[in-house]
């Protein structure tokens, strides 16, 4: 987006140059679409898994062949072996998984919420790097910590259709040594879907197929809440998204500024409010 001038007369190209400014002022772009995309990852018992399945028709599509990969030395308790359920109704799944946190058996682990344009190539990254001796004069690096990536883009005939591609999810552990001759390792659990197509008002879910022991330690980066000892534990990992035209996503970002604007109250607007008192019955 540069245009190269040429002058053979300085008189002519310092006029130019002043002038120039004058018109060069807007950026003129065409604006696209906005995707709102959420990822979520959740710790939830085989309880909890067993009854959230029985209730939205699940149970049917966990434990399909495996589409995670296996990566050499990750320690047995975290398995990379997922199945792919169906796209479930985001009320629905709410509702299920609201009714086993208050059970104490749902534990969100983390949540990832990105507004990025059409045709956006997703590259979030927030891993911490661990330094890992296997052997007396050997060392190695593994990571811990959440990596999403991807390329998405809206359906030209129906904007509630969604293609997240080469979609790929990688979430790592570090399990503690159990004492101080131990190596500590790193568990991962790692995701590649080449074409996964959301549904605005559905989400699309990912449970590990095998179970690992939940201790409670947090530097583990797990829930430690559930109760105490070990826990048989599952990841689901879920993933929606929603397009909005770029006129709506301006309309949505105003009103959250007038919201923010009305939020606060000069010392003659409190003055003015009545002193009558409420009955809390």
């Amino acid at each position: 987006k540069k245009i190269i001038f040429w002058f053979n007369n300085d008189e002519m190209r310092q006029r130019f140059s002043s002038l120039l400014p004058h018109f060069d002022t807007m950026e003129d772009f065409v604006p696209t679409s906005m995707i709102n995309l959420t990822t979520e990852i959740y710790a939830v018992t085989d309880a909890a898994l067993t009854e959230i399945s029985a209730t939205l028709g699940m149970g049917a599509s966990i434990g399909l062949p495996s589409t995670g990969a296996t990566t050499t030395g990750t320690p047995a308790g975290l398995n990379h072996s997922v199945g792919l359920s169906y796209a479930i109704a985001n009320y629905s799944l709410s509702m299920a998984l609201t009714a086993q946190r208050i059970l104490n058996r749902v534990t969100r682990v983390t949540s990832v919420q990105q507004v990025v344009p059409n045709f956006t190539s997703i590259n979030y990254k927030h891993v911490t790097r661990i330094h890992i001796s296997p052997t007396p004069g050997s060392a190695k690096e593994e990571e811990a910590g959440l990596t999403i990536g991807g390329n998405i883009s809206v359906n030209r005939q129906d904007q509630e259709q969604i293609l997240l591609k080469d979609f790929k999810l990688y979430y790592g552990v570090e399990v503690p040594a159990a004492n101080s001759d131990a190596i500590p390792r790193v568990a991962v659990l790692e995701i590649n879907n080449p074409e996964l197509y959301l549904i605005e008002g559905s989400s699309s879910v990912v449970v590990s197929a095998n179970s690992f022991e939940l201790r409670n330690n947090s530097s583990i980066g797990l829930p430690t809440n559930m109760s105490r000892g070990t826990i048989s534990t599952k990841l689901m990992v879920v993933v929606r998204a929603r397009a909005l035209s770029f006129a709506e996503f301006l309309r949505t970002n105003r009103e959250m500024r007038n919201l923010e604007a009305q939020a606060h109250f000069s010392a003659e607007e409190v003055n003015q409010y009545p002193n009558d008192e409420i009955p809390l019955n």
